[in-house]
């Protein structure tokens, strides 16, 4: 499984796949670098499909996180400050991570000295645009373009710790450069954050990377 590293000067690092792919003997291996606690919230899925991509989700992390430490990939103990904080890694407080998993398709993000997050999604997934749509009006002329912004403001929400609980009309986005043009105050200077675009196997793919800062809120993966 090939990580990726980042198009920027960003220090993170991604890697994402098309679960249906994966051979069983590859979906075995990335089931037995899981700990208890994965394997008993990925059973309680009840669709075989999300199973499988939550598991490869979870694996994958721990795949970036071993490329970054040099430790062996089980080794990870995750911990949440308080529940539905963004899970922490025991003993790597400089490292912040996000992971996606949707409808076949499987995807994590580890950065140093930053906030990550990352999300994916089909590219012929509907979204209404007003869903989308920022304070300023932008509007989004084409549903891949529509698609292209939600996924960088999913990236972006993850990233700063609040997920879908943030509202993504005070985030304004450039969906061609990528970038950040403004966003709510717990995110700090938008000029600072790194935005990436890429696209695999029929699914855009969105990390956005960014300061850390005082105050920051921290909640979903």
């Amino acid at each position: 499984m090939r990580l990726t590293e980042s198009k920027s000067s960003a220090p993170f690092i991604w890697c994402g796949l098309a679960t249906s792919e994966l051979a069983a003997l590859e979906l075995a291996r990335l089931e037995d670098i899981l700990d208890d606690e994965e394997r008993a919230r990925i059973i309680r899925l009840r669709a075989a499909p999300q199973r499988r991509d939550s598991t490869v989700a979870h694996g994958l992390r721990r795949l970036l996180l071993a490329a970054f430490t040099g430790q062996p990939a089980h080794s990870f103990r995750f911990y949440r400050d308080k529940s539905g904080a963004k899970p922490k890694a025991e003993g790597l407080p400089q490292i912040d991570f996000s992971l996606t998993h949707c409808h076949g398709y499987a995807a994590a993000a580890a950065g140093a000295f930053g906030r990550i997050g990352i999300d994916a999604e089909p590219l012929d997934r509907k979204v209404e645009p007003e869903l989308v749509n920022d304070k300023s009006g932008t509007e989004y002329e084409t549903a891949s373009g529509t698609i292209v912004a939600w996924t960088l403001k999913e990236a972006l929400s993850k990233a700063e710790g609040s997920g879908l609980a943030l509202g993504f009309s005070g985030l304004n986005v450039d969906i061609n450069s990528p970038r950040l043009l403004a966003a709510p105050a717990s995110f700090g200077n938008p000029a600072g954050w790194k935005l990436e675009r890429h696209c695999h196997a029929g699914f855009t793919i969105a990390i956005a990377f960014g300061p850390t800062g005082a105050g920051v809120r921290h909640g979903l993966h």
